[in-house]
């Protein structure tokens, strides 16, 4: 009981902390790659200090500085640190709008370019993602999208 209760403090802390570095440094020094490393650092330690074991396969087919599109499926809370985390490339998901709502982790998706999508309206998801694959083709962006659309 103690240890999940230091577990979700340390999140918290944390993640407050590096969804800060990450709003503060995205507006100072945009198109930088420190936004990235400080997501990518948050990711990491969310997913260890948690103790979850991510076993990662077939990293050795990914150029880190070439761009994909990674689909997933949604099983849990550690998908999203997961990928951000352990895949070597400067990724921005497509998230539904509502967290762009979200105090921090909101601001900090918005600032350094996540994107987000209206899953109840079909023409602006449809432009949603056009507007990924132009952050794809010209700013060199992997995109990670689940299209369950929620945890399942």
């Amino acid at each position: 009981m103690f240890i999940n209760i230091f577990v979700v403090i340390f999140w918290v802390i944390h993640s407050v902390f590096w969804e800060t570095f990450v709003i503060i440094t995205g507006l100072l020094i945009p198109f930088t790659r420190v936004p990235d490393w400080g997501m990518r650092i948050w990711a990491k330690y969310f997913v260890r200090f948690s103790r979850v074991k991510v076993d990662v396969e077939g990293a050795e087919h990914i150029e880190s500085e070439n761009y994909y599109l990674f689909v997933a499926n949604h099983m849990s809370l550690f998908d999203i640190p997961s990928s951000l985390g352990f895949i070597p490339n400067r990724i921005r998901m497509i998230s539904k709008k509502e967290l762009a709502r979200s105090p921090l982790l909101g601001w900090a998706m918005s600032v350094i370019g996540h994107i987000f999508i209206d899953r109840q309206n079909r023409e602006k998801a449809v432009k949603t993602l056009d507007k990924a694959l132009e952050k794809v083709t010209k700013k060199s962006y992997s995109i990670m999208i689940f299209p369950e659309g929620t945890r399942s």
